[in-house]
């Protein structure tokens, strides 16, 4: 829910995270930009939308977002 997710704030570590949020659904990295993101899809409402946290080279949180989920519209 929104208010799990608003418990997630910058500075944290990833195994914080992972203890408050569990598994994510999707887990990226980007190794020329020294980050990783973890993404989380959940029901808002009616609609579908994915949590995405951003961690930077040293596993901490650097910056989070709620974003609309692309299959909604085609999307991955």
């Amino acid at each position: 829910t929104r208010s799990n997710f608003e418990r997630v704030t910058p500075g944290m570590k990833e195994l914080d995270v992972l203890v408050m949020l569990g598994r994510p659904g999707r887990a990226e990295r980007y190794p020329l930009k020294q980050q990783s993101s973890w993404e989380w899809r959940f029901l808002d409402g009616h609609e579908t939308r994915i949590f995405v946290v951003t961690f930077d080279a040293r596993g901490t949180v650097a910056e989070t977002a709620v974003e609309d989920d692309p299959r909604r519209f085609g999307g991955r």
